[in-house]
């Protein structure tokens, strides 16, 4: 019986922890080590980890000072001892039987790297979450059909630790967010073996208050991710299709951080950051290719509308209980008291 090692990093996340963990000692599948690497926690996660330890031996704790999810996530393979390594956010939680169903898929499948599909939660409603379409045909990960749809995210996949470790592939630290987008496509440009399996196994929480998609500099944080990505000398040696493939999945999230935003305070942030991110992609791509993206051309087109409204526009505004009329022309601003 293959061994699994499951890495959790845990910072301050004491009302979702027991939800994860019991998802985990409760498997239906029993070879498992549980590493928890406890990121210098100022709540009682903790004690939570030390009470969960007490009842069943195959928890590992890992205490250490605040260095990120990374550096945790990088702490946990170090620790890892098994055949097959996955890794689970401690706000999230897994299907009781899929420790179970993915041995039995790789058991008669060889494979680095292991993909299936999870949920999004939030409000206590879920929604699938990166599914691939005609998902039982595909047999390899690196082939001509969607090469970035699965290798942007850690938790939707069981890895061969051993592929990990010869690679030398680890998280980057001092991100905080895209450090797996990183660590996936590097790990994809060693060309595993990588199969999909047609199951939804995960639960992904995105209405945790804690969360990193909850800041409005993450589009920043992204375009620091893509720049160290995209500097990498085996991401140049990709062929260009598959490098837009992956820009595009940035671009698309960066869509989604607007959208999330919109009418909010971060709103500003988020499309400066957006424009910065857009300059950049033109370093490196011909506008020709770059228009051949979906998403490019939309972000594309709000920065050209937030051209338009510094030069022009028509809004309404609130004041003391008085409306007003505003309109701006070439940075002039001219208000109307409106009856």
């Amino acid at each position: 019986m293959p061994k699994i090692s499951i890495i959790i990093p845990v910072y301050n996340v004491e009302q979702y922890l027991r939800q994860c963990l019991d998802s985990i000692v409760n498997q239906t599948y029993n070879n498992l080590e549980i590493i928890c690497v406890n990121d210098g926690s100022k709540d009682n996660s903790i004690d939570i980890l030390n009470e969960y330890k007490q009842k069943d031996s195959r928890i590992k704790i890992i205490d250490k000072q605040n260095e990120g999810v990374s550096v945790a996530r990088n702490t946990g393979l170090l620790y890892a001892s098994s055949d097959y390594v996955m890794f689970v956010d401690a706000d999230d939680w897994l299907e009781l039987n899929a420790c179970e169903e993915l041995v039995k898929y790789l058991e008669k499948n060889a494979s680095d790297i292991l993909i299936f599909s999870s949920w999004d939660c939030m409000a206590d409603k879920k929604c699938p979450n990166y599914r691939v379409k005609k998902i039982e045909d595909i047999v390899y990960y690196n082939t001509e059909i969607d090469f970035a749809i699965f290798n942007m995210i850690c938790f939707n996949k069981i890895y061969r630790l051993d592929f990990i470790k010869n690679t030398g592939v680890l998280f980057p630290p001092g991100l905080t967010s895209a450090e797996d987008h990183i660590f996936c496509n590097l790990l994809q440009f060693n060309n595993p073996i990588c199969n999909f399996i047609p199951m939804t196994l995960y639960y992904h929480r995105r209405d945790n208050n804690t969360s990193l998609t909850k800041t409005c500099n993450i589009v920043a944080t992204d375009l620091i991710a893509y720049k160290i990505l995209s500097s990498n000398e085996l991401y140049k040696k990709q062929d260009k299709k598959y490098q837009l493939q992956i820009l595009h999945r940035f671009l698309i999230a960066a869509n989604w951080r607007k959208n999330m935003y919109a009418g909010q305070k971060g709103e500003i942030q988020i499309d400066k950051d957006i424009c910065e991110f857009l300059k950049y992609s033109e370093t490196l791509f011909s506008k020709e290719d770059l228009k051949t993206l979906k998403y490019y051309n939309n972000l594309k087109n709000l920065k050209i509308k937030n051209f338009i409204k510094k030069v022009f526009s028509i809004t309404n505004e609130k004041k003391a209980k008085k409306k007003y009329k505003v309109i701006r022309i070439l940075g002039i601003k001219i208000k109307f008291r409106q009856k």
